[in-house]
């Protein structure tokens, strides 16, 4: 079991035509673990209706790892997109997706040990009925080097 620091989170969320709540801990996170890591929720949102879409955008510095969470209930179709880009000095990168299916995906960094990152998901439901939609952005990061 994991505990999330959320004291560094910086969110923006909306939850288009459904509800949107923001949630502050999430337990149980499936990336590497590292001795003096700092394990984030670095944003989520949610929403719920009859198309409900949730959008999040949140930043991490110095992230050694990074994850996209996509729940829908009761399961249907689903588009989940997100978009990753990184700075190191003054190089910038980035990297985004699809999926079409529910679940944690680790998304690769663009670059090695980037200094700061920007992550942005949405997810939405094909319309097969009422649910609820929850995306979940979450790292994992780097020790301060002294």
């Amino acid at each position: 079991m994991t505990t999330w620091d959320t004291s560094a989170m910086r969110v923006m969320s909306s939850g288009g035509v459904g509800v949107a709540v923001l949630a502050m801990t999430v337990a149980g996170l499936m990336l590497p673990a590292s001795a003096g890591a700092t394990h984030l929720v670095v944003g989520q949102s949610a929403a719920s209706g009859l198309n409900p879409s949730a959008f999040v955008r949140g930043e991490i510095e110095r992230p050694q790892a990074v994850a996209i969470r996509f729940a829908v209930s009761p399961f249907q179709d689903i588009a989940g997109y997100y978009a990753l880009s990184c700075s190191r000095k003054s190089k910038y990168k980035a990297t985004y997706g699809l999926q079409d299916l529910p679940g944690e995906f680790p998304i690769p960094l663009p670059m090695r040990r980037p200094d700061r990152c920007s992550l942005t998901g949405h997810l939405w439901t094909g319309g097969e009925g009422p649910a609820s939609v929850t995306v979940t952005l979450l790292g994992h990061q780097r020790q301060k080097r002294n």
